[in-house]
């Protein structure tokens, strides 16, 4: 009944969750179980491969077996579309150009914590702080900032740097005072209120 419309889906997502295929194939209440049930059939098959509860992979086959996606199109996926998440920590600072040490594993922060999802390189913290759309570029940046004194820095100038990045992302001021406020602790704040002084006026 619905195994035809899996297979169209499947076929242009690597990766998806089971909200997201019944909302595109339009399944009627009264039919998931016959839905579920098909799904089922198309998954002991090894055409589609459970990773998590509610999230679905889409393995190749090669000579050495099945292949997952790889690790950064799940990530991306679980843990950041849709303003869920967005990378930090030592991974951020390289991405912008304040460090040039690649981490082991790629830094993480999120609203959905999906223990069972299988990431071998990447590191996964659940943010403390709800991130929406709005949020996203300051709390990335705030962590930035929390962060800089963490990580090896081999640039000069790296307040000049991140706070390109600011000016890049048109962060209003006074929004990035009173997020820094009230959910970042002092040293960051006074890092941040160093920032201001030494560029803000010749950004």
């Amino acid at each position: 009944m619905f195994q035809e419309k899996i297979n169209q889906f499947i076929t242009k997502h690597p990766i998806f969750s089971i909200n997201e295929i019944r909302q595109y194939i339009k399944v009627p209440v009264e039919k998931r179980a016959v839905f579920n049930t098909e799904l089922s059939r198309i998954e002991r098959r090894g055409t589609i491969k459970r990773l998590s509860h509610g999230i679905y992979v889409v393995p190749t086959t090669s000579y050495f077996g099945l292949i997952l996606p790889n690790e950064y199109i799940i990530a991306k996926y679980v843990y950041i579309d849709g303003y869920n998440g967005y990378t930090t920590g030592p991974t951020f600072l390289n991405e912008i150009g304040i460090s040039t040490w690649l981490p082991r594993k790629t830094h993480i922060k999120t609203n959905r914590l999906q223990n069972n999802v299988p990431l071998k390189t990447f590191e996964i913290e659940k943010s403390r702080v709800h991130i929406t759309e709005q949020n996203i570029k300051y709390l990335q940046f705030l962590d930035g900032l929390n962060d800089l004194e963490k990580y090896a820095v081999d640039v000069q100038k790296p307040r000049k740097k991140i706070w390109n990045y600011a000016v890049k992302s048109k962060l209003d001021i006074p929004t990035l005072l009173l997020l820094c406020h009230r959910c970042y602790n002092k040293s960051t704040q006074e890092e941040l209120y160093n920032i201001l002084e030494e560029c803000y006026e010749t950004s």
